[in-house]
């Protein structure tokens, strides 16, 4: 069974670099014509090349035809990870409301002044050094907007 396995591998990889290579020339002399180099040798060749991409074997076109759908019907994996144990730690009921409780305005004062200057909070670019110094016009605003996210 792995023999089959590594064959059919092997097989469908040499198919595929065939057909890469087949148009990686075809590219090559489209580049030539379309550069003035009409020839008769590269108008032949390239009637050639674009003849073996037309496959007209049935059991090369079965199994191009089942590859194809074989990939698009396949069952999807399921990359998800089960956990099969419970979970020892709780949080105690004091520790529950303290997550629950609102955020004071101290508290949220208390934040940007812990943050470095230079740090900005986010895309709008304002750094905290910029809240520190005009707290007295934005301070308000930016409580209410933290209190209204939380």
């Amino acid at each position: 069974m792995v023999r089959i396995r590594a064959w059919i591998k092997d097989k469908r990889s040499s198919v595929s670099g065939e057909k890469d290579s087949i148009k990686k020339e075809l590219s090559d002399i489209d580049r030539l014509l379309d550069g003035g180099d009409i020839s008769d040798s590269n108008l032949l060749r390239r009637s050639e090349l674009h003849h073996e991409i037309w496959c007209t074997n049935p059991n090369k076109v079965k199994e191009a035809f089942f590859k194809h759908f074989e990939a698009r019907f396949k069952k999807p994996v399921n990359h998800r990870l089960k956990i099969n144990f419970i979970f020892s730690k709780r949080l105690s009921d004091v520790q529950a409301s303290d997550l629950e409780r609102r955020v004071s305005r101290d508290e949220i004062r208390l934040a940007v002044w812990n943050c470095g200057e230079n740090k900005s909070p986010g895309p709008d670019g304002y750094s905290f050094e910029f809240f520190r110094k005009y707290w007295n016009l934005v301070g308000s605003d930016l409580c209410d907007s933290v209190e209204h996210f939380f």
